[in-house]
């Protein structure tokens, strides 16, 4: 069995893979308890590989090579990748957008696909057809652009985005910040999902992260809802890995 690990500013998320498919999901801010939850969830030593991607600390990292006496796959630009990269800075393309780049790649080997990962920040990347990874943009997050504006103004208060109050117009100053941040970003991923549309045909947009179903219902795009996209990224590099060490 295979231990995914996604290790962000605030939290870890972990999934358990076994035969291609995610059996078993865990997010916490404890890496101990990420560490328990595996050996529970596997009888201990059931764990034959390990794949962490990064945007923080490597201190969990260690500590799960340690617990489970396994050197992870610790995901860079360098690791073996089931696509080529087309950036001018590669070291310094975050895990998390390679592990994407890999899922997408892994649904649609044969297409070109667009892949928005809404969280804390939001990345939008392209990787064309023939699985060379083209690069993207990054933007603030939904709760990043309320705190901006709370943070940058005098009277401007902090207002928790939600669907409630998301309604053209905003009718309140709340109301209006919340659909400023939400719709605002809506029409934003549209534009992006447009431009490249006119550039590659047949792209397939792949909706990820951890505000999937706050954005869903406001892009009026086609596009494919993955909340484990990373995840299956992780799974695919991992496969990768081990059948090219094995030739």
């Amino acid at each position: 069995m295979r231990l995914l690990v996604d290790i962000g500013n605030t939290h870890i998320k972990a999934a358990l893979s076994q035969d291609g498919h995610l059996c078993d999901r865990l997010s916490t801010t404890d890496c101990g308890q990420l560490i328990q939850w595996a050996q529970q969830r596997t009888g201990g030593s059931a764990v034959d590989s390990i794949i962490a991607a990064s945007v923080a600390s490597t201190t969990p990292i260690e500590a799960l090579s340690k617990a489970f006496g396994l050197k992870p796959v610790c995901l860079t630009a360098d690791t073996l990748l089931p696509f080529s990269i087309n950036y001018l800075t590669p070291q310094t393309l975050g895990a998390d957008r390679l592990a994407t780049a890999a899922g997408a790649r892994r649904h649609y080997p044969n297409k070109p696909t667009l892949i928005i990962d809404a969280g804390t920040c939001i990345t939008i990347d392209i990787v064309d057809a023939t699985g060379i990874y083209r690069g993207g943009s990054i933007t603030t997050g939904l709760h990043m652009k309320a705190e901006a504006l709370h943070q940058h103004t005098k009277r401007l208060p902090l207002v928790s985005i939600n669907q409630q109050h998301s309604t053209l117009p905003g009718r309140t100053t709340e109301e209006a910040i919340c659909t400023g941040v939400m719709r605002g970003t809506a029409f934003e991923l549209d534009g992006f999902y447009h431009y490249y549309a006119s550039h590659y045909p047949e792209l397939q947009c792949l909706l990820t992260g951890g505000d999937t179903e706050m954005l869903h219902p406001h892009l009026t795009v086609p596009h494919h809802c993955m909340p484990d996209l990373l995840f299956d990224g992780l799974d695919y590099i991992l496969s990768h890995t081990q059948q090219h060490i094995q030739q």
